[in-house]
Protein backbone atom coordinates (compact mmCIF):
# COMPACT_ATOMS: atom_id res chain seq x y z
CA UNK A 1 0.00 0.00 0.00
CA UNK A 2 2.82 2.30 0.62
CA UNK A 3 3.88 2.20 -3.02
CA UNK A 4 0.22 3.27 -4.19
CA UNK A 5 0.67 6.25 -1.93
CA UNK A 6 4.11 7.35 -3.30
CA UNK A 7 2.76 7.30 -6.74
CA UNK A 8 -0.12 9.18 -5.63
CA UNK A 9 1.73 11.57 -4.49
CA UNK A 10 4.22 12.25 -7.75
CA UNK A 11 0.97 11.73 -9.70
CA UNK A 12 0.14 15.07 -7.86
CA UNK A 13 3.54 16.74 -7.71
CA UNK A 14 3.92 15.85 -11.57
CA UNK A 15 0.96 16.21 -13.31
CA UNK A 16 1.40 13.03 -14.39
CA UNK A 17 -0.88 9.91 -14.32
CA UNK A 18 -0.18 6.99 -11.56
CA UNK A 19 0.46 4.22 -14.64
CA UNK A 20 3.45 6.51 -16.28
CA UNK A 21 5.40 7.05 -13.38
CA UNK A 22 4.75 3.23 -12.61
CA UNK A 23 6.54 1.91 -16.07
CA UNK A 24 8.90 4.38 -14.95
CA UNK A 25 9.85 3.04 -12.36
CA UNK A 26 9.23 -0.51 -13.49
CA UNK A 27 11.86 0.31 -16.41
CA UNK A 28 14.56 2.01 -14.40
CA UNK A 29 16.81 0.03 -12.32
CA UNK A 30 16.05 -1.50 -9.12
CA UNK A 31 18.82 0.92 -7.18
CA UNK A 32 17.20 4.31 -8.79
CA UNK A 33 14.49 3.50 -6.14
CA UNK A 34 17.22 3.39 -3.34
CA UNK A 35 18.31 6.59 -3.91
CA UNK A 36 14.79 8.47 -4.84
Amino acid sequence: MEKKTVLKRRAAEEMKTVPQIYHEKASSSSADLETA
